[in-house]
Order: structure tokens, then sequence, then C-alpha cells
């Protein structure tokens, strides 16, 4: 799951999105299968399994206790502004473009078929889209920005709904601390909860349902 959205995304953690398409759960399973597997070939291997699946337990339990505390019996509150949250993860993006740029190119290389990113964020009343755009140089994404229209060709399109477009700001910064700046890889306990918390609040063009 996290290969495939990191060789994907322009983003991954804004839309990041594999986590939110491929509930934590179903992940579970492939690496219970490793844990299996591991186990007959080293012990090292498999305790290294075995503590990322706690990880992604532990997260995904987090994440299921924030979708519950969230959750509206009435329907989802629209008090929320969509434009606001749009323009929150433009600002996010255009003022720390160099660091998401250079994240994302120590873990994939760039091409210029994934460098247009259309991600609209809405709630009931309305919906707002922000494009993430970026320049491929040498097998790498330069001049990481955000902004409201684009005459440039999309090449991937997301859709954030509900708590995962409310909370997309936030969630970005969160992976901006947490990941971008030290450039580190996501953990299995950050994919557990975002995919816990926000299961089924964000589609894209390119992740199969």
């Amino acid at each position: 799951m996290t290969k495939r959205t990191i060789s994907t995304t322009i983003l991954a953690t804004l839309l990041l999105v594999s986590a939110v398409s491929t509930p934590a759960v179903a992940d579970t399973g492939d690496q219970e299968t490793g844990v299996l597997e591991s186990v007959s070939e080293t012990a090292e291997s498999g305790l290294e399994t075995v503590a990322a699946l706690a990880d992604g337990a532990a997260g995904a339990a987090k994440g299921y206790a924030a979708r519950a505390a969230a959750y509206d019996p009435f329907g989802e509150s629209a008090s929320w502004s969509a434009t606001e949250s749009a323009a929150s993860i433009e600002a996010e993006v255009d003022a720390n473009g160099t660091v998401y740029a250079r994240w994302l190119s120590t873990r994939l290389e760039a091409t210029e078929s994934r460098n247009v990113l259309a991600v609209t964020v809405k709630n009931h009343t309305a919906a707002e889209t922000v494009y993430l755009t970026s320049a491929v140089r040498n097998g790498s994404f330069h001049d990481l920005s955000a902004t409201r229209s684009t005459s440039r060709t999309v090449d991937r399109e997301c859709t954030l709904s509900g708590a995962a477009a409310r909370n997309a700001p936030d969630e970005l910064a969160t992976f901006r601390e947490s990941y971008a700046v030290p450039n580190e890889s996501l953990s299995s306990g950050y994919l557990g909860r975002f995919g816990a918390q926000y299961g089924g609040k964000v589609s894209c063009s390119f992740i199969k349902p």
C-alpha cells in the first residue's frame, strides 16, 4: 500500500492517500502473512514485522477513536468552509514546497506524467479545487507549489470530503513536521491512524476503490 502511494502521488500525505484508500485492516492482513514468512527466515526480520504490525494497530486504534469522537448522528456539519480549507492547503504548500519536493524526490523518480495534481475539498454545500504543480529536472521534483487555477494538463485527481477535507491543512502540517522536515518515511502507526480515521473520505483517480 505505501509503496503504491509513494510511487503515484505528488504529495503522498496530503492525499495521503494510500492509507485512506486502503483500510488499515486490509494492509495488516498482508503484513501478517509477511510475519509468518519472515519467522521461517530470520528471527530479526520477524520481530521487525511484528513491531510494525503493533505500531500500525495502535495507530488504527487512535484513528478509529478520532473518527468515533467526530461522528455526527445528524450528518456532517457544514460549519467549516471548503474555501478556507483549500486556501490553507495552498498556503501550506507554497510556504514549504522545497521541503515537500525534497521528501518526494528521495523516494521516487519524478516524471512529467505525475507533476500536476488536482485536489478538491468539499463539504455538503461547496467544493474548492487546489492544483499542486511542480517542475521536473534530472529525475527530481522542483518548484512545488499550489494554485487555484492552472492551464497545465492535470495528471491526477483526488477528492477529499468530510473530515478528510476539513482536517487536510492540519494533517499536511503534521506530516511536514514529523516526516518531511526530517526526511523520514511514513511509519506504520501513522498510516494505520490515517487509514482508520479517514477511510472512505478520499477518492483518487490513480487508486482503485
